[in-house]
């Protein structure tokens, strides 16, 4: 028996081929969301992982700081592919504007920066609110759209409130089928993410959809978030959870000539279709399964 774990768990870990395809780094998720902070929890858990990745027979990740940092514990670099996730078109699907949705929203008439998803403590979004109440007096047409749920929803509203922020306009949860229709007004689609080691090697999920819905994209993401955005050609980089540097790139948006805008959105468009589809993704995890088959 190693690290307590059954025998026979251990022989099918050592003997039958499997592969692995990664979402979350564990046991980096759970520390780095505070879901789980005991030390020795996380250590035990991070050695019974090191175990199952060291004997996989392929690793997919999602990310190349993800294939970077499991390299670093000692996983074989040529068994580890990064595939992108997808989106699901159903978010897409049929979105084109819709002004009359506009109106009943709230929408219209505002330059539109739109969050969608979950609002919890990861996206860490009140820096986002002090960057809206700095544009405010400066460029008041600039609205800042959340759409969702969470954690913080209620806090974030609060805040809002208390600091007497106009500009901010909260959505609630809509079902995937009708998101689309809200994404295409935007005037940026917006992704944030509080400032951790482990972010950086992540892509929110919601990076794909806003590149597949084709509209300019404010990353406040470091890492390896920014860097697909920024290779797409598909919109602009702030710092995470930096009230003045989010204020800034929505500025130079606002500032940006709608052809420039639509350039963007264009790029992004492109991008996922070329390299980030289900399609893509679907063959490379083909190709995956075969090589695991074949060794």
């Amino acid at each position: 028996m190693t690290l307590g774990l059954p025998a026979c768990i251990l022989k099918l870990i050592k003997r039958i081929p499997y592969v692995i395809h990664i979402q979350d780094l564990w046991p980096d998720t759970l520390s780095s969301t505070g879901m789980f902070n005991r030390q020795v929890g996380l250590k035990t858990l991070s050695l019974c992982c090191n175990l199952v990745y060291r004997h996989a027979a392929r690793i997919i990740t999602i990310t190349p700081g993800m294939k970077e940092r499991l390299i670093e514990r000692g996983v074989t670099e040529d068994k580890i592919d990064v595939i992108y996730n997808w989106s699901d078109g159903a978010i897409t699907d049929n979105a084109d504007k819709d002004e009359e949705l506009a109106k009943s929203l709230g929408m219209s008439g505002r330059f539109n920066i739109v969050f969608a998803g979950n609002m919890g403590k990861a996206q860490a979004l009140d820096p986002v609110i002090e960057a809206a109440k700095s544009i405010a007096d400066k460029q008041p047409v600039i609205q800042f759209v959340f759409i969702g749920s969470g954690v913080c929803v209620d806090a974030l509203k609060q805040k809002t409130s208390e600091m007497g922020v106009e500009n901010v306009l909260f959505l609630s949860r809509r079902p995937i089928t009708e998101i689309g229709k809200i994404l295409s007004l935007a005037d940026v689609l917006f992704v944030h993410l509080k400032k951790d080691s482990l972010f950086e090697i992540t892509i929110p999920s919601k990076t794909q959809a806003y590149l597949a819905a084709g509209r300019p994209i404010l990353i406040g993401v470091g890492g390896d978030a920014t860097n697909l955005v920024l290779k797409a050609n598909a919109g602009l980089a702030c710092e995470p959870e930096n009230p003045q540097s989010i204020a800034d790139a929505v500025l130079d948006f606002y500032s940006t000539p709608k052809s420039e805008l639509d350039k963007m959105a264009e790029n992004g468009k492109r991008f996922y279709q070329e390299r980030l589809s289900f399609e893509i993704a679907a063959s490379k995890i083909e190709e995956v399964l075969t090589k695991a088959v074949r060794n």
